[in-house]
């Protein structure tokens, strides 16, 4: 049965470096939440954009427009594991939690000062990220609210000190991902 791992954490705390990992370490399947909202919605790509889109699609589908991205991958998947990256209200999360028996919610955080530094320093190469500065982009109510995710989160991990290779082993390592794998694959 395929793993679903939804990421969850504010901004710049590494979620999408943690979904590529995952993809390239244990070839997962990622399903981006930015890449559903802009099909979904034709949203221009930038954080005001994308944060307006992301509220107006969880009014259409009382949040469950994540949960149908991710129900149609994992009908045309054939991978041993899909990563949301990521699920920003509990509107959108919680639907994903009580119908895919096998998701996870894993939550990264980290201090704002390493958020600052990481926001910074991907701007270069995000569009979205070049569209707000990182001040700005906190200030919107999603990212406000996106402490009421961690509560519920299988797993936690502070990211503030962490390599990325280090974050995405404690994944992997949390979550049983491998292991369950590797007694599937026992004769």
């Amino acid at each position: 049965m395929t793993k679903v791992v939804v990421l969850a954490g504010p901004i710049a705390v590494g979620k999408t470096a943690v979904a590529d990992a995952l993809a390239d370490q244990l070839l997962a399947d990622v399903v981006s939440a930015r890449r559903v909202l802009l099909r979904e919605t034709g949203a221009e790509a930038d954080r005001t954009s994308l944060q307006t889109g992301g509220r107006l699609l969880d009014q259409r589908t009382n949040g469950r427009w994540l949960l149908y991205a991710l129900e149609e991958r994992l009908d045309q998947s054939e991978k041993d594991l899909i990563v949301l990256d990521s699920a920003r209200t509990m509107r959108q999360t919680v639907p994903i939690l009580e119908n895919l028996s096998t998701a996870r919610l894993v939550y990264l955080e980290a201090n704002t000062d390493a958020r600052r530094i990481r926001y910074a320093r991907s701007a270069a190469s995000d569009e979205v990220k070049r569209s707000a500065d990182f001040a700005v982009s906190g200030e919107h109510i999603t990212e406000r609210n996106i402490l009421d995710l961690r509560t519920g989160a299988d797993l936690r991990l502070d990211t503030t000190s962490l390599t990325l290779g280090e974050t995405v082993e404690a994944v992997v390592q949390e979550l049983g991902l491998r292991t369950s794998w590797l007694q599937d694959d026992r004769p």
